[in-house]
């Protein structure tokens, strides 16, 4: 019979013993790929779309996807095709801080993960925390990809 003590260490998480390396939230290489693959299919190839978080397994329900998607525009993390000029986009959360603006953008740049803080998981509580892991580290990922083109 197992120790009163072993049964509450397994059924509550001890934060402080986490390392950050969540193996459930990584985004496996060919989870990556077909991203990838997926963003280069699509019409606007540099803009996500809400079947690019089911793609990259932040969501699985469009739905959901969809929900994601809006709240993610509606403050400023990522663009959409028709925020094309940076003097017409409206930016919710950057006016703290001047630097941070949607203007300030290099050209070719659809995500703004200078605005992940750490309002992202109160305004995402929709999402898992897996799920939320899972989608800064997609936001990141493709940061990267488009400062390579």
């Amino acid at each position: 019979m197992p120790r009163l003590w072993q049964v509450i260490r397994k059924t509550i998480p001890d934060h402080a013993r986490d390392d950050g390396r969540n193996k459930a939230a990584d985004l496996p290489l060919a989870g990556k790929d077909a991203f990838v693959r997926h963003q280069l299919a699509s019409v606007h190839c540099m803009y996500l779309d809400a079947t690019a978080f089911i793609v990259g397994g932040v969501c699985e329900s469009q739905r959901a996807a969809e929900k994601t998607l809006k709240l993610l525009r509606q403050y400023t993390y990522v663009l959409s095709p028709d925020d094309d000029v940076p003097s017409t986009r409206s930016v919710t959360t950057a006016f703290l801080v001047p630097s941070l603006s949607v203007a300030n953008l290099p050209p070719g740049l659809t995500v703004n993960t200078a605005f992940v803080d750490k309002n992202l998981s109160s305004r995402l509580a929709h999402l898992s925390t897996d799920a939320q892991r899972r989608l800064v580290r997609l936001l990141y990922f493709w940061e990267g990809e488009c400062q390579r083109w």
